[in-house]
């Protein structure tokens, strides 16, 4: 009988000395088990005892039959452990920690589920039993600690007790090392980690494909997987709808670059009007097409037209400048000859002016002798009298004629001010215009980029032999990458792929 108890109580210690299993069949435990003396004939090596501070379950202390304790019992028959039971404990001493289902490394957006088994010692011989095993050693699963965490977007993996852990870029066998490491240096105790990922950030596609959005990611991922997994390249032929929206943007790229084109004539032809003309009037006279440039800007003397499709837009430009400038010219003609009347006037003004200054020292002369005359006691009375009537007469039109003078002067200057100031209104004019020019240009050059950004889009898969191109946007310590891709680069957790 007391063999028998004996040999239940072992076999008892040794089933909770063993490993606990996970299950995808990884050890999430281990624990050293030494061979059991349970048979006769065995040659057990020496048992390496192991440091324990206590039973974490209390064995209550068996009876005995006399009283005894295990010491004074008989000693009983040694019974033989079967072979299997002997074979899969050392297979799971052996077995090997778990690995990532993916075998991949963990990136940002990662969802990690943590097992933390702390280890406890079962010390069989401090109760005093005579068990050659010494030592047992269990798991327990720290539930506080356990769960699924989410690696952030700096990389790192916050875990409660242990702080933030850098996780991104690592291997799960290194991960778990940290964390056992991690977890020993804040309690004390040592433990087994089980580390899985279990859910990785999406691959975003972008571009010409039936259903754009978020795929999920599978380890191995590459881009055609990624586009099929996105519906597949949208096809114009499959959906009329995007043909005519394809058909809508061609159109209206076609008339945004017409507008291009006439706006690029109007600033040539503006410039030309502004004294920067580059050869738009031929020796005799005829206008010439203004040459439009890609840039919008007239190219210099000498160069070669380009071969565009806006001849005839810079011809009528030529017509519109050569006819401004034939107003242009009579208008300043016409400034010139008010200027040129009034300067004449002037000059008329004052040659009057110097008549009558001639004639009223004559007549002062004259009245001079006659007053002499009477002097002496001739009679001259009646001359002296016209002289000085002559005289005050002569006097009033010397002034009415410097008034007119005044007058005259004045028109003169106020006909070069309006010449003046006519040029100077004239160039203004010229240099708003050309700036709502540019600002007009700028804009037709901004709906012509989008019309063809959409017309391309929406028209580029339509024919069979078009092929799509793609890019991919992968963040990293840096900041965002654009990396050209093929149909078979492989992708990333969190990767964008352009699809063009």
């Amino acid at each position: 009988m007391h063999s028998f108890i004996k040999a239940s109580t072992m076999a008892l210690v040794a089933t909770v000395g063993l490993p606990s299993v996970s299950h995808d069949g990884g050890r999430v435990g281990e624990a050293r088990v030494g061979e059991a003396q349970l048979g006769a004939g065995l040659s057990p090596p020496a048992p390496t005892p192991a440091k324990s501070a206590g039973p974490l379950f209390p064995t209550p202390d068996l009876q005995f039959p006399g009283g005894g304790g295990p010491e004074a019992a008989q000693p009983a028959k040694p019974q033989p452990v079967p072979a299997q039971r002997m074979a899969a404990a050392s297979a799971v001493d052996r077995a090997p920690a778990p690995s990532a289902p993916d075998g991949g490394k963990v990136e940002r957006g990662d969802k990690l589920k943590l097992g933390f088994f702390e280890t406890v010692d079962l010390g069989g011989a401090q109760r005093g039993w005579g068990d050659p095993q010494g030592g047992l050693r269990t798991f327990y699963q720290r539930m506080d600690l356990s769960g699924e965490y989410l690696v952030e977007g700096n990389g790192g993996l916050s875990v409660p007790l242990l702080g933030e852990i850098h996780a991104a870029g690592r291997d799960l066998d290194d991960l778990r090392s940290e964390l056992a490491a991690s977890f020993a240096a804040v309690t004390g105790r040592s433990a087994r980690i089980d580390a899985r990922i279990v859910d990785r950030a999406p691959v975003y596609v972008v571009g010409p494909v039936r259903n754009p959005g978020a795929v999920h990611y599978a380890e191995g991922l590459f881009v055609l997987q990624a586009v099929a997994l996105a519906g597949g390249l949208g096809r114009g032929a499959d959906n009329p709808s995007t043909l005519v929206e394809g058909a809508r943007e061609m159109e209206r790229l076609r008339l945004a670059n017409l507008q291009l084109d006439r706006l690029t004539a109007r600033r040539a032809r503006l410039e030309a009007q502004r004294g920067q003309s580059f050869g738009l009037l031929s020796s005799d006279g005829a206008p010439r097409a203004i040459p439009i440039a890609d840039d919008g800007q007239p190219p210099p003397p000498g160069s070669a037209e380009p071969p565009r499709d806006g001849q005839s837009l810079g011809a009528a430009e030529s017509a519109i400048l050569q006819a401004e400038q034939a107003r242009r010219r009579s208008h300043e003609k016409e400034l010139a000859a008010r200027i040129d009347a009034a300067r004449n006037e002037v000059e008329a003004i004052k040659a009057k002016l110097d008549q009558f200054e001639i004639q009223r020292e004559m007549r002062a002369e004259r009245l001079d002798t006659m007053q002499k005359l009477k002097d002496r006691g001739v009679d001259t009375s009646d001359h002296i009298l016209t002289l000085r009537t002559e005289l005050a007469d002569i006097e009033a039109r010397r002034q009415d004629c410097r008034v007119t003078l005044v007058e005259a002067e004045a028109r003169l200057a106020q006909a070069e001010d309006d010449s003046g100031r006519d040029a100077l209104d004239y160039t203004t004019d010229l240099a708003k215009e050309i700036a709502a020019v540019d600002k007009d240009i700028a804009e037709a050059r901004e709906a012509a980029g989008s019309a063809e950004s959409m017309a391309t889009i929406l028209s580029g898969f339509v024919g069979p032999g078009a092929q799509p191109h793609y890019e991919i946007l992968r963040e990293g310590g840096e900041g965002v990458a654009i990396l050209p891709a093929s149909e078979t680069s492989p992708l990333k957790p969190g990767d964008v792929l352009k699809v063009k």
